[in-house]
């Protein structure tokens, strides 16, 4: 599920304002692009989810700013973030297979190279289980398919210092049983034996 982290930009204010000013600059914050000309706003402050856009990697440093639309110099910039980019699970992602027992890799092409955490779940996330809490991110990760049969099955990635920042399966897969056959393990053939008898030969006798 390819895309980007979802922020929640939060601001308090003082004063009746209908609405305030959002925009975004990366370092050394000079150029400030827009993200919303008119957020929404109450007496006390507000809050707006921004998708945080492409154009930015862990390579900038970035900062907010809040400012009133009608009164440019009644502003405030937010502390320096770093977006670190947001996983982006490729395999599995929806319509395959594994079987218990078996091996499969989790395959990540987005984000940083951080640490991730991977988790599967059979019922869309209500209920997880972890199945690494923490590992590199070197774009994929081999793990054992557990035994836990379903054909709901979705595998989530998070990044561990940026929970907001995760991604899962676009669609469920399923965990299969593994069977392997014992017995019988060769061909084996059997001969059958007929019994014949010769025809026997009738005696003739001469009548008396």
């Amino acid at each position: 599920m390819a895309g980007r982290v979802d922020r929640t930009i939060g601001w308090s204010a003082v004063g009746n304002l209908p609405a305030v000013r959002l925009e975004y600059a990366k370092s050394p914050y000079v150029t400030f692009t827009l993200i919303s000309a008119a957020a929404p706003a109450s007496p006390t402050g507000g809050s707006f989810i921004w998708t945080i856009p492409n154009d930015i990697s862990s390579a900038y440093d970035i900062k907010v700013r809040v400012s009133d639309p009608n009164d440019p110099e009644a502003n405030d910039l937010s502390i320096t973030l770093q977006d670190r980019g947001r996983p982006d699970v490729t395999s599995p992602n929806g319509g395959s297979s594994g079987r218990s027992g078996a091996s499969a890799d989790h395959l990540d092409e987005h984000g940083d190279d951080g640490e991730r955490e991977l988790e599967y779940s059979k019922d869309d996330f209500a209920t997880s289980t972890v199945i690494v809490a923490s590992t590199p991110n070197t774009g994929t990760y081999t793990w054992t398919i557990p035994d836990a049969i379903s054909a709901t099955v979705k595998v989530r990635v998070s990044d561990v210092t940026d929970p907001e920042a995760k991604d899962l399966s676009d669609a469920t897969f399923k965990i299969t049983s593994l069977m392997t056959v014992t017995s019988p393990t060769a061909a084996r053939s059997g001969t059958s034996r007929a019994r014949s008898r010769s025809p026997g030969r009738a005696a003739a006798r001469s009548p008396t």
